[in-house]
């Protein structure tokens, strides 16, 4: 039953609402849409904007969802993007226009949600998406930019009918809940896909799950290596599809499979855009801990690659990224994530090891989690302890790289955003 006593109202702060949000269901994850979709249509908010783009995948939603939002926005739509987790802060997941909204405007949907709701209980989760919903219809946008959270079937947001549904790849992550392997995760991702919608696929050799299920529920599949492609031209690289060449286009600061993804979606939409903003984005736009890097002698790099699959792209560009001396790891990891997995794809860097634990409730872990899979390490409580460790031994021409979770980079970033507002440097 729902916990109806202590109800914040419009003069609470954003703090008090969301511990009483955290307090309202027994469970943190519970899937099943009936419940969100009943009080989202009290709401009114089942079609947040007149076009709506739902972003899956394992990883890159975020930066897909970026690119998405910049070009729109350049190209002059009026543009609300749903993502999640948040880096620093809770207001952070909902932007419009690329701007965060006030604790103000949160509250506000948060208590049209909670009169709705009535007895109805809800995830956090739940009520996080909602919450964006009902910003975005309030703010009229032209388009949504959807990031599912966990899966997709089952997801919150999958309540929404999507214009454009894209899956960025699928690989290993969240196995305790959607199942053993890619094949499995595949067919829960594929649950966002629509009848007669395009199906946005960026992996060449994605699951037979995922395509069987884009044929059997009637959604048009628009699949990398398939329907689109990305070739390289010199220092350059080329987008095509059906529609002819996009090029020659600059390497951008963001994974490029992301864009490209990102590319292939705006095309199939039938929603204008200028190329001059996507050349714009694809050279200046970045999102905070993705290979962000943050400054020089010593270089620090900022990553939240906490699987396999985006270890082996942090790996790929750590390769190609010049230094003179070693990598210093400052890495911390959530106890239910493929530690050794992720470990497997950086130990053969030139590199050492700061392993650190990280407090997340019950997903919380031990720097030992970590160590246990390297021969060689220094340990720490947490990850400021082994980020100031890591700063006394770097040398000028080394590179500490902060990564395993978002948990690890938040308190880093934080502490750098703190030191650059004091005009202190690193040391």
């Amino acid at each position: 039953m729902s916990n109806r006593a202590n109800i914040p109202d419009l003069t609470a702060d954003l703090p008090r609402w969301l511990a009483y949000i955290d307090s309202l269901h027994s469970q943190v994850i519970d899937m099943g849409l009936d419940r969100i979709r009943d009080v989202a249509a009290k709401l009114n908010v089942l079609r947040p904007a007149p076009f709506v783009f739902l972003v899956g995948g394992t990883n890159g939603k975020g930066t897909t969802c970026h690119t998405l939002e910049k070009v729109l926005m350049l190209s002059g739509h009026k543009v609300g993007v749903f993502s999640s987790p948040h880096m620093m802060h809770y207001k952070e997941t909902v932007r419009i226009q690329g701007q965060e909204l006030s604790d103000a405007a949160h509250i506000a949907a948060f208590v049209e949600i909670e009169k709705a709701r009535e007895a109805t209980t809800l995830t956090p989760f739940e009520l996080n998406t909602l919450g964006a919903f009902c910003l975005m219809k309030w703010a009229q946008v032209d388009v949504a930019i959807i990031e599912v959270g966990m899966g997709g079937r089952d997801d919150a947001t999958n309540i929404l009918t999507p214009d454009v549904s894209v899956i960025t790849n699928v690989a290993l992550d969240h196995e305790d809940w959607l199942g053993k392997g890619t094949e499995a995760i595949g067919e829960i991702k594929a649950g966002i896909f629509r009848s007669g919608r395009p199906a946005v696929i960026g992996q060449v050799q994605a699951p037979a799950s995922l395509l069987r299920y884009a044929e059997q529920s009637g959604a048009i599949p628009h699949q990398r290596g398939v329907n689109w492609q990305v070739t390289d031209r010199g220092d350059a690289w080329v987008f095509s599809d059906n529609l002819g060449e996009i090029a020659p286009l600059s390497q951008p600061k963001m994974p490029r499979d992301n864009v490209a993804t990102a590319l292939a979606a705006l095309r199939v939409s039938g929603l204008k855009f200028d190329l001059t903003a996507l050349s714009e984005v694809i050279d200046k736009a970045n999102l905070p801990g993705r290979f962000q890097v943050i400054s020089h002698q010593p270089t620090v790099i900022l990553d939240v690659a906490h699987n396999p699959h985006a270890a082996a792209y942090l790996a790929e560009r750590l390769r190609n990224f010049p230094i003179k001396g070693k990598y210093l790891f400052v890495i911390g990891m959530l106890i239910n994530k493929d530690i050794n997995g992720t470990i497997e794809q950086l130990k053969d860097l030139n590199g050492e090891w700061y392993c650190c634990g990280i407090q997340a409730g019950p997903r919380s872990s031990k720097a030992e989690d970590i160590a246990q899979y390297l021969p060689k390490i220094k340990s720490f409580p947490d990850i400021l302890s082994g980020w100031e460790a890591a700063k006394a031994d770097a040398s000028i021409d080394d590179a500490i790289v902060v990564c395993g979770s978002f948990y690890s980079v938040a308190p880093v970033l934080n502490e750098l955003n703190l030191a650059s507002e004091n005009n202190q440097g690193i040391r």
